[in-house]
């Protein structure tokens, strides 16, 4: 089975261009970059992600087998569906589930996709709706994942570690210093 290198669609035999996207096919491609394609998925962080290029129930599948064994930008983009839960072509794949959300959103971080560590450490600070077991108040491990977010450079974990150490926020100490460091 071939897909296509730009959407992951599955390929007709010997085609040149692919039927789902238009993409050219210079050669025949057996499988696609997922984190190439998740890549392109995700806008910035506090955009989400553009679940609408998954055009395919194969390439859904394929993002969501990736997520389950680890991969990390898979994973945010999986947590990301279950937000709103995602449908295609009037077929329920995900339905909304916060903590579902939070369990991809961990994988996510764990493996190290900057854009989960920042957007978990502020999701677990403030609360996620109608989850049973992340409510609203100061979890422990909140600005941990804003932190390791920072350390990769993630601009929405820099502006939110600053205020941090400016305001007191997720627990932290005011320390101008630290404060002047993330903002430069």
């Amino acid at each position: 089975m071939k897909f296509c290198p730009e959407c992951g669609s599955k390929l007709v035999e010997g085609a040149k261009f692919c039927g789902s996207c238009g993409a050219k096919l210079i050669k025949e491609v057996e499988s696609f970059d997922i984190d190439k394609f998740c890549k392109s998925l995700i806008i910035t962080s506090d955009e989400g992600v553009c679940t609408e290029k998954v055009a395919s129930e194969d390439v859904f599948l394929r993002i969501k087998d990736a997520a389950d064994r680890g991969n990390g930008l898979a994973a945010y983009v999986v947590s990301s569906m279950y937000s709103y839960g995602f449908d295609l072509n009037d077929k329920e794949l995900l339905p909304c589930d916060p903590d579902e959300r939070v369990r991809y959103l961990f994988i996510a971080a764990k493996a190290g996709c900057h854009f989960a560590q920042s957007e978990l450490g502020n999701a677990l600070w403030c609360g996620i709706e109608d989850s049973e077991d992340y409510e609203e108040g100061e979890h422990p491990d909140s600005f941990y994942w804003i932190e390791k977010a920072a350390q990769q450079g993630n601009v929405f974990a820099l502006h939110r570690a600053s205020y941090a150490y400016l305001d007191g926020d997720y627990g932290q100490k005011v320390d101008w210093a630290k404060a002047l460091d993330c903002f430069k």
